[in-house]
């Protein structure tokens, strides 16, 4: 992935983590949960990844990307970390970072 990929991917997150607070907060039940595509919950996960990685990432942001990483695992992953954490470190070892 080349580092404008990246900037696009960052950008697109920035819509993503307002609807990530408006839906934790609205949430009928204890658990918020995402009406995003798991393809769309992965690359936003990816994004906040490499942002981490760097230290990009202020206190808000990595509550919401928490959420954002709970909410990938339930539905992509069936609550396995160790099933999100090997696709994750494919993921990361493919783009380079």
């Amino acid at each position: 992935m080349t580092r404008a990929t990246h900037l696009i991917d960052l950008a697109a997150c920035i819509p993503l983590f307002a609807l990530l607070s408006t839906t934790a907060v609205h949430s009928q039940s204890s658990e918020p949960h995402l009406q995003l595509p798991v393809d769309v919950l992965k690359n936003v996960y990816l994004a906040c990844e490499r942002e981490a990685a760097k230290g990009d990432l202020d206190t808000s942001e990595i509550m919401q990307c928490s959420v954002l990483y709970e909410e990938l695992k339930r539905r992509a992953f069936d609550g396995n970390f160790k099933l999100l954490n090997a696709w994750a470190d494919t993921q990361i070892a493919a783009e380079g970072y």
